[in-house]
């Protein structure tokens, strides 16, 4: 009987707290449930007859024998909407969130890199703090999701990776000939490390975006993430491929005044624009669900604009490198069209090699022609 009864009081303590909404803590004593059950005016005596397991009486005790504190206040729990209000609210807004908090690393890290140049016109740190920086922005906007996290990795696999190797290629050359006249004054170089800003905040916002929500609204990786990480990984190594294969044919001392011309590059004038282009197209795929999902308060016309936005928003990345990278392939920005003229321009096969490549996109070669 006396077992049938704690079990029975063991049910009434699982329907007090679904009824009334209250925390019961799992190391209560037996003189806090005695507390409690005498609050609702429940037998206790050991010697109950088998009657034990019929249904108890529920009825609450009076307002003042209710008012019973075993550890703390006793309050009804948040509903959940507010919970969820509340948690989106932490996550979307504040200077902890993932978009402020990019933004922030990339302001310090460029307005550093300003200095630096301001004050000594080198150029050994250009991009390892432009291009590391992405490294340090990466870990500051990952958010706890399998998606966040594998975003996060990406772009810091990319960045110190590329970083490292342009770095090392600064040590060797001591400066780099395309920027010589805008780095010579100090409003060059605050231009150039305010472009730099520009390019890292709108190529970090499909990550920052993707980490921006609160973990209950964050979607399973499914169909577009695995897409997205797979693009990432073809365009990265594309990237690397291309890189190596130009070092190495400029490092061979028989290659000294050709242009390159092997290998990937044979497939477009810029190779690794092509494979940078992909794999920031892969990490906006890989993002795009959790920018498009549902998130708390977005309702009606109003969440379906703030959901498009961020998509949008997002997409900004890609785009932004296709009008730059064009841009400098055609020689419409920056002088490495004009640079690469005066160097080869006397050459036949480099003009024809000019008429005949793509100058981002490659063409590849079809069996049978």
């Amino acid at each position: 009987a006396a077992t049938g009864r704690i079990l029975a009081l063991v049910c009434q303590l699982t329907k007090l707290r679904a009824m009334h909404g209250r925390t019961v803590s799992r190391k209560a004593g037996a003189l806090k449930i005695a507390v409690l059950c005498a609050g609702l005016q429940l037998p206790l005596s050991s010697s109950a007859p088998r009657s034990a397991f019929a249904p108890l009486n529920l009825t609450p005790a009076p307002e003042a024998a209710r008012r019973v504190v075993f550890s703390g206040r006793l309050s009804r729990p948040r509903a959940p909407q507010a919970m969820l209000r509340r948690q989106a609210k932490l996550a979307t807004s504040g200077p902890a969130a993932p978009v402020q908090r990019a933004a922030w690393v990339f302001g310090v890290v460029n307005a550093l890199g300003f200095v630096t140049s301001a004050a000594t016109g080198s150029h050994l740190h250009l991009d390892l703090l432009g291009t590391g920086a992405f490294v340090a922005a990466a870990a500051a906007t990952r958010g706890p999701s399998l998606r966040s996290r594998l975003s996060a990795t990406a772009v810091m696999l990319w960045a110190a990776r590329l970083a490292s190797f342009l770095f090392y290629r600064a040590l060797q050359v001591k400066h780099d000939v395309r920027l010589d006249a805008m780095l010579s004054t100090v409003s060059g170089a605050f231009f150039f490390w305010l472009i730099s800003f520009v390019w890292g905040f709108l190529c970090i916002l499909p990550h920052a975006l993707g980490a921006s929500g609160p973990s209950t609204a964050q979607p399973k990786l499914g169909m577009a993430g695995a897409a997205g990480a797979g693009l990432f990984v073809w365009g990265w190594l594309w990237e690397v491929l291309a890189d190596w294969q130009k070092y190495w044919f400029v490092r061979n001392p028989m290659n000294r005044g050709l242009f390159c011309n092997v290998g990937l590059w044979s497939l477009s004038q810029h190779p690794n624009y092509f494979g940078n282009l992909c794999l920031w197209s892969g990490i906006v795929l890989l993002n795009l669900p959790a920018m498009a999902a549902r998130r708390p308060g977005d309702t009606g016309r109003v969440g379906a604009a703030a959901r498009a936005g961020r998509v949008l928003l997002g997409c900004l990345c890609p785009l932004f490198l296709a009008v730059l990278f064009f841009g400098q392939a055609s020689g419409k920005i920056g002088p490495a069209r004009a640079q690469m003229m005066s160097m080869f321009g006397g050459d036949a096969a480099y003009r024809a090699y000019a008429e005949r490549v793509p100058l981002v996109v490659p063409r590849f070669p079809w069996p049978g022609k």
